[in-house]
């Protein structure tokens, strides 16, 4: 992630969320930074791993480290919900579309349109065939490469920022 971005969501978590913001105990002693605080929380949320993995190496227990994602994802949602956390629209698609075309993806041959089948009790088990079948990956290279086409898509909308103190 670039250091901007990352910078960007510190400050707007931390102006809306007061947990996030650094302060002092009864004894003196400084609480942890809004640094670690986001870094743990991106860290669980970006690679899936448990709350007690990250307390080694970032210095933070597994319950501030819970509270910390629920307060997060909270503020998040506030500061950054209406623009980022959108569904895309056909502007956004048609996009998409072009960058993946001009990586070499060839989306002409994709069905955009799926249908589900339609769910009773006696269609279980066509539709468990169904998520199989559509649910699996066929082609894991291409897969990977739009995933990170697009991610380096929305982050270029934070390319030119610069993070003020």
């Amino acid at each position: 992630m670039r250091r901007s971005l990352f910078l960007r969501i510190v400050e707007g978590v931390m102006n809306q969320e007061p947990f996030f913001q650094s302060n002092h105990d009864t004894t003196g002693k400084s609480s942890l930074s809004p640094l670690q605080k986001c870094t743990t929380t991106i860290r669980i949320l970006a690679y899936g791993v448990a709350a007690d993995a990250v307390d080694e190496y970032l210095r933070i227990g597994e319950s501030t480290t819970a509270l910390c994602v629920k307060k997060f994802v909270r503020a998040f949602n506030v500061v950054f919900g209406e623009e980022y956390l959108r569904s895309p629209n056909a502007a956004d698609v048609e996009h998409f579309l072009h960058v993946g075309e001009q990586r070499g993806f060839p989306y002409e041959d994709v069905n955009f349109e799926v249908s589900m089948p339609t769910v009773s009790q006696n269609h279980l088990p066509e539709y468990d065939e169904y998520l199989r079948n559509h649910t699996r990956i066929r082609n894991r290279s291409t897969n990977n490469q739009l995933q990170s086409d697009t991610i380096e898509e929305i982050w270029n909308g934070f390319g030119d920022e610069e993070y003020d103190d």
